[in-house]
């Protein structure tokens, strides 16, 4: 007896040991689509430009992040800037594609003007958290990011969004399983005085999987980096701070596949392992495996997301609310595939896409004038398909903008005893959509969920004549969509509910 009880507590130490780990989320053809997407992005990215510019599109920078997370370019012409408050912020890290022979020329070169080298030109700039977030919306249509407030736009997560327990709300989705945490946190290392390296991972290399993410945090300054396992001992990553090689010299890419071991410099306060939940990502679905072709990048269009929103659900009361409004319900969707969509814990925030080329609906505008506002950032940002509005008497004019930049057709809403919506067509014309009275609702043109072509640049006039070719990217996007379908009013179809880079500190988040 007391021989099976010490076999027993065996077998618990052993399954405490091992159940922080569990079995890998990702499948064998899922982890194999991310290790071949991210890595010819790095292969293609990192290639000179052309004869004149021998840099990559890739660079290690923060300008302008919200848009490159969605491929556009940025133009960079500047290695810092002043920030608002005065002080100067670097955004910018370029290695000299003629190479460095020590670190030491590294040094010296980023310590005088403009502070390091610098190639004014378009570029794909991505942080480390970005370059993450982007890797796995363009393979897993998993958007980590959240809606920006401030400056209504859409920021990739930081690695507080991955860690902080104000932003836990963005990391429970919900499956068919019910509400789930999008990812387990199957491994965790704290020292308060801040000694943990992401080379500690060493010792448990063997438990990690091709996918999990690996987040660093400096808890007295939020500080933190971010990067991803791509198996036999790799990591991907962006980083402000260049690789020493084995002969001294430094690897000219920052956003490159590097040993976990090399990973000594920068340490932190606590690091985590997260894994993706079991029924985030569905098991039959391998994975999106769409070429960038950086060739095509503009600063005014996104190569990965150029269709627009539609708008797929609105109601009007046919009574009038005390303060002499009407209630309007509106859904919009950037969903045009076949996949069915992942939702936040709220039901109407979508962290997975349904294909590949979806950024999200972003905010819905109104206004009285019918005219799109110069700034499209004017959009009240927050990423929800769902809006309720209390409109009064009058004519109002409603767009959907997702995170792309791309604006739906114009609904008109005209409020009144009988109240009507209509929608702007191509060609000007207004199509009747709807009537809503106290006596119900007439429907006389379904909303269509339509691959819709107009974009932001389009609406505001600032054109860009794409060509006649037809990319290897967009050829596979068109593939992916799915064709119209028709949605009545009144059926919805959505789911119910940084400093200089230092050699001793290392790659910022």
């Amino acid at each position: 007896m007391k021989i099976c009880m010490t076999y027993a507590v065996c077998i618990l130490l052993l399954a405490a040991l091992i159940a922080p780990f569990g079995a890998g989320a990702l499948t064998d053809g899922q982890k194999e689509t991310l290790v071949s997407y991210t890595d010819r992005f790095i292969e293609d990215g990192n290639a000179p430009i052309s004869d004149k510019n021998r840099t990559g599109y890739l660079q290690y920078g923060v300008k302008e992040v919200w848009r490159t997370y969605q491929l556009f370019l940025s133009f960079n012409y500047e290695v810092y800037t002043t920030t608002p408050s005065g002080s100067r912020q670097k955004i910018l890290f370029m290695m000299n594609p003629d190479g460095y022979t020590s670190y030491d020329l590294y040094a010296d070169e980023i310590s005088r003007s403009p502070g390091g080298y610098l190639k004014p030109g378009n570029y794909l700039c991505l942080d480390c958290s970005a370059f993450v977030a982007w890797i796995y919306k363009a393979v897993f249509g998993l958007r980590f990011d959240y809606a920006e407030t401030g400056n209504n736009s859409i920021r990739n997560w930081s690695t507080l969004h991955y860690l902080g327990s104000s932003f836990a709300y963005l990391r429970k989705v919900t499956t068919d399983r019910g509400v789930t945490a999008l990812f387990r946190d199957v491994w965790s290392k704290i020292d308060p005085k801040g000694g943990i390296a992401f080379s500690d991972l060493c010792e448990i290399q063997n438990k990690l999987e091709v996918g999990d993410i690996l987040v660093g945090r400096n808890s007295s300054s939020d500080w933190g980096h971010i990067m991803f396992y791509g198996g036999d001992g790799y990591i991907y990553q962006s980083s402000s701070t260049p690789q020493v090689m084995p002969d001294g010299s430094l690897n000219t890419h920052l956003i490159r596949r590097q040993l976990l071991s090399e990973l000594t410099n920068a340490v932190y306060t606590e690091i985590h392992v997260l894994r993706i939940s079991d029924g985030v990502i569905p098991e039959d679905f391998d994975g999106w495996n769409v070429p960038v072709d950086f060739a095509s990048l503009s600063t005014s269009r996104s190569q990965f997301d150029s269709t627009a929103p539609a708008f797929i659900y609105i109601d009007i009361e046919g009574t009038y609310n005390p303060n002499g409004t009407k209630t309007v319900t509106l859904r919009a969707t950037d969903e045009f595939g076949d996949m069915k969509p992942l939702y936040l814990a709220d039901g109407t925030t979508v962290i997975r896409g349904s294909a590949y080329g979806e950024s999200g609906v972003l905010g819905i505008y109104i206004n009285e004038t019918g005219t799109l506002p110069e700034d499209l950032y004017e959009f009240s940002a927050t990423r929800n398909t769902y809006s309720v509005r209390k409109l009064a008497d009058g004519v109002h004019y409603i767009w959907a903008r997702d995170a792309a930049e791309n604006v739906s057709q114009r609904l008109t809403v005209t409020i009144g005893e009988t109240s009507t919506v209509t929608r702007r067509e191509a060609d000007g014309s207004e199509t009747l959509i709807a009537r809503f009275s106290e006596n119900g609702k007439e429907i006389v043109t379904p909303l269509v969920k339509a691959k819709e072509a107009a974009t932001s640049a389009a609406q505001t006039g600032q054109t860009e004549d794409p060509g006649d070719d037809v990319t290897e990217t967009e050829k596979v996007r068109s593939s992916c969509r799915a064709s119209a379908s028709v949605f009545v009013l009144g059926v919805c179809a959505l789911a119910a509910p940084a400093a200089l880079a230092r050699k001793e500190r290392g790659a910022g988040g």
